[in-house]
């Protein structure tokens, strides 16, 4: 995930960026983030222009060289249709402050206050991480025909005599319905989505942990109307157990 972080003045970028690594640490992406830092509105536009693409941004109101909502305008319009996340930073007495927030994740108050930092990083994060991942596709063949689905909309993988069932959510009915029958190993999808939210908790199933409602030391049960039972296989408990807590942490954020 592609961050910039822009201010002229470097303790306040310094701050962010701390902030940044340690938000991101507690939601288990640090190592996804890729930040950088300007001091100059004119550096930032330049490799803007030059088809720089960032998923979150920091942005200064009052760059030194280059007005900031200008350039966030600028942001919105490079990115081909993926607006990315937007935070602005401000003082206490930037005329018409409130105005900055609409639209965007917050502003960052300068002098930086903790809390206010602290809350505004975790809100931008969160969603910058939420669009970065509905972006995300799976991709598999059936009968020699390239498909592809948005990872988020997978509940999870089911392999049964040789072949693997790919169940997705019905929102309007609330359950899950299989989207798609092809061949596919379990350990060769599982490869596959490594890094992902995905964890295979039996040789033969592997499951979106967002799915998930709730765990036993038998089974998961899943958040359709029908509360499908997923098995945990014995060899599989330990690191189901590992990322289901993982991951709700990052929910309970």
């Amino acid at each position: 995930m592609r961050i910039a972080i822009c201010d002229k003045d470097k303790n306040v970028t310094d701050k962010v960026h701390e902030n940044l690594l340690q938000v991101g640490e507690k939601m288990g992406v640090s190592a996804e983030l890729d930040v950088t830092v300007y001091l100059s509105g004119k550096k930032f536009l330049f490799d803007l222009l030059q088809g720089s693409l960032f998923n979150l941004v920091f942005l200064d109101v009052k760059l030194c060289g280059a007005n900031g909502v200008m350039i966030g305008n600028t942001v919105r319009a490079t990115e081909d249709g993926d607006d990315p996340v937007i935070a602005y930073m401000a003082t206490k007495k930037t005329k018409f402050k409130g105005l900055y927030s609409i639209g965007t994740c917050g502003v960052i108050d300068k002098p930086i206050e903790p809390t206010n930092l602290d809350k505004v990083v975790k809100k931008a994060l969160a969603l910058a991480i939420t669009r970065e991942k509905s972006r995300r596709v799976f991709l598999y063949n059936v009968n020699e025909n390239a498909n592809s689905v948005l990872l988020s909309d997978i509940a999870y993988f089911k392999n049964y005599k040789g072949t693997t069932e790919l169940y997705t959510w019905d929102e309007s009915k609330k359950e899950f319905l299989c989207l798609d029958i092809f061949s596919g190993n379990i350990s060769d999808i599982m490869s596959d989505l490594s890094g992902k939210q995905f964890i295979q908790c039996e040789p033969s199933f592997i499951v979106n942990l967002d799915y998930i409602k709730q765990m036993s030391k038998l089974s998961l049960t899943l958040k359709d109307i029908g509360a499908t039972s997923i098995p945990i296989g014995k060899s599989f408990w330990d690191s189901t157990k590992k990322a289901y807590f993982e991951r709700k942490e990052q929910w309970d954020g």
